[in-house]
């Protein structure tokens, strides 16, 4: 495979990410999985340089959406951030169950995008089922998950995982969720049934019908320029129901829009849809 050093590697993303509507920014500390697709690109074309690489994308625009797709992170694990996750058991799950009742709606819809493997919708589906004080029993949750990656929604389906990606699940959890299966751990099927995966593009998809929730967590606002933010943080106050929760990721960078979102009371990484829609 062909050797790309940093050197090279950081002028051209700074180059070609913000063509892409990306932030430089974002990208510094997962770059080397950029590079490695880029580098197996390279072979693929019979490329050896970078800058032969710059030269063929001026020349072949269609390229540019090969190049798009190795922009995609997909780094993700179980319970990410357990204060987030805690905070979504203890205070957000209760309220918006509590107003979907006063609603006398039977359940509640979530959004996951950029879901990689399944990890967070998953993550959501066990916070739904397996909190023992949970007060939601007479009403149930359907997430709808998407993620730009078929490769990566194929594993979502698949639903099998390292060690590694459950240790930040709450202690019993791993039992009760999963089965050991050759060194790994598989969920079991009934946590699986009201989460439906498919490959999308947050860009050009979105759910049929509100959400109260929807995650982006360390993807768009990670990752998007200034202008794509803004407008994914419209497009979701769009599809949300007043007082729905957004959840992003530790070092996302969220417009200030009041008139859309507020931040979640004791809650890390939340805003509540503020409004109406």
């Amino acid at each position: 495979m062909v050797e790309i050093l940093d050197d090279d590697l950081v002028p051209f993303l700074q180059w070609a990410l913000p063509k892409l509507g990306y932030r430089w920014r974002g990208y510094r500390k997962v770059r080397g999985q950029v590079k490695k697709r880029i580098a197996r690109r390279l072979d693929e074309l019979e490329l050896r340089r970078l800058d032969d690489y710059r030269s063929y994308l001026s020349e072949h625009g269609e390229e540019w959406e090969r190049l798009d797709e190795f922009c995609h992170i997909t780094i993700s694990r179980f319970y990410r951030d357990r204060q987030t996750w805690d905070g979504m058991r203890q205070l957000v799950l209760p309220e918006l169950a509590g107003r979907a009742r006063g609603q006398d709606r039977d359940l509640l819809r979530a959004w996951s995008v950029g879901c990689a493997s399944g990890e967070e919708p998953y993550t959501l589906r066990l916070c739904w089922e397996l909190d023992d004080e949970r007060p939601w029993k007479d009403l149930d949750l359907v997430i709808d998950a998407i993620d730009a990656d078929e490769h990566m929604i194929e594993r979502a389906k698949k639903a099998v995982y390292p060690p590694g990606n459950l240790k930040a699940l709450p202690p019993s959890w791993r039992e009760r969720a999963f089965h050991r299966e050759d060194g790994e751990y598989r969920l079991r099927e009934r946590f699986r049934r009201q989460v439906t995966l498919a490959a999308a593009d947050l860009r050009q998809a979105e759910p049929d019908h509100p959400c109260d929730i929807v995650l982006c967590r360390n993807m768009a606002f990670m990752y998007f320029d200034a202008a794509g933010r803004e407008a994914t943080l419209e497009k979701f106050a769009n599809l949300m129901v007043p007082g729905g929760a957004l959840l992003v990721g530790n070092h996302d960078v969220v417009p200030d829009r009041p008139d859309l979102f507020s931040p979640w009371a004791d809650v890390d990484n939340t805003w509540r849809r503020t409004g109406s829609r």
